[in-house]
């Protein structure tokens, strides 16, 4: 993985900074801080990931450091932001926005890379896609699914999807409750789609695999946020 730096974004505030971290773990977050002497001062800071009310309201509940020194702020960001950075830069890129403004940016910035749902199939095609393809996924917040999708007729697909991370007492096989769509249309737009919305998931471009991997004894995600 590469290195990557902790940038710090100067403000039209003086003294004020903010940046906007994406965990090891996938949540982003947005972090305000101040500067008084030699040490930094958090004002705000917020997943960017959930909304109440169409407000960022949750704050990361491990972070308990509001004050410290600057040279201490690796060290925060690593064992309370959950994030390890190797050093720091300060920028005045986007010190003329506001907040929602650069927020919104930085949100820009993180969706313009590509995220490979990777989907395994081979054999007979329909519209570029093979007849089955299958996947085990890992969302936003860490839940592993297999995801099977089934070509069936007229252009759509049967969507097939159940927890894999837990067992459960009443049945082996819990769908999540968030997927409501029974078929999909059978073309990478429309399973993309379906699969961000309906399983939390943000991924940008489907890549098909014809590798041979067994999911009944092999249960661990291939896509996503591992």
């Amino acid at each position: 993985m590469q290195r990557q730096n902790l940038v710090l974004y100067s403000t039209s505030d003086k003294g004020v900074m903010r940046t906007v971290i994406k965990t090891k773990h996938g949540r982003v977050m947005y972090l305000e801080l101040s500067e008084n002497a030699d040490k930094f001062i958090v004002r705000e800071c917020c997943y960017l990931d959930r909304l109440r009310s169409g407000k960022y309201y949750k704050s990361p509940l491990k972070l308990v450091t509001r004050s410290f020194a600057k040279n201490d702020i690796l060290r925060v960001v690593t064992t309370e932001l959950d994030r390890a950075y190797y050093g720091i830069e300060y920028s005045d890129e986007y010190s003329d926005l506001n907040k929602q403004e650069f927020i919104e940016a930085k949100l820009l910035d993180f969706k313009s890379r590509y995220t490979f749902l990777v989907l395994m199939g081979n054999g007979e095609q329909y519209n570029g896609l093979p007849l089955k393809l299958t996947t085990i996924v890992a969302n936003r917040i860490h839940r592993k699914m297999h995801l099977t999708i089934t070509y069936y007729k007229d252009g759509l697909g049967v969507v097939e999807c159940q927890y894999c991370d837990r067992r459960y007492k009443a049945r082996t096989r819990v769908s999540p409750q968030m997927l409501t769509s029974v078929f999909v249309e059978y073309s990478k737009q429309a399973i993309i789609e379906m699969v961000n919305r309906e399983l939390d998931c943000d991924f940008t471009n489907i890549a098909i695999t014809d590798d041979d991997i067994n999911f009944e004894n092999n249960q661990t995600a291939i896509c996503g946020h591992i």
